[in-house]
């Protein structure tokens, strides 16, 4: 069986922690109407106001904090009983997440030519997030290789 190393898990649990307090940030000011405070970018308001910043009429972000809990959930969930199948839904939620994030960014970059402070950190959270649990899904891959070839 894998054993996730420490410093991992506990990653997981602050940087998805962190991503849950910028999303929810966000979807706060968007629901009470207020606007954001951004220290370097002046537009992160026509960012999170334009019509690719919703699905449905719900504003991305709150899509983002229910998945950043969802992870801080599941990692938790792992380190009570130690299972993988906690860490593989991990992995692919921060897959998931991490070229939403792309698509998010080009969105940023070539179609609004705007960038909102809030979005860049919550992808670079999905960024290392997506990084550090594909290193340890490989990981995973590995040994269940090994053990498959063994029997």
């Amino acid at each position: 069986m894998f054993k996730i190393a420490k410093w991992s898990l506990w990653s997981y649990l602050i940087l998805s922690f962190a991503g849950f307090i910028d999303a929810t940030y966000v979807t706060v000011k968007f629901y009470l109407s207020s606007p954001l405070s951004c220290a370097f970018f002046e537009n992160c308001n026509q960012v999170i106001n334009s019509s690719y910043a919703k699905i449905f009429k719900a504003p991305i972000s709150l899509l983002g904090a229910i998945f950043y809990l969802t992870i801080f959930l599941l990692s938790v969930y792992y380190l009570d009983v130690k299972r993988q199948g906690a860490l593989k839904a991990i992995f692919f939620l921060t897959a998931f997440g991490f070229v939403f994030s792309l698509y998010l960014l080009y969105v940023q970059a070539f179609l609004l030519n705007q960038f909102c402070l809030y979005c860049l950190v919550s992808a670079l959270i999905s960024l290392i997030l997506f990084l550090n649990t594909g290193f340890n899904y490989l990981k995973i891959r590995n040994i269940e290789s090994i053990q498959n070839e063994s029997r």
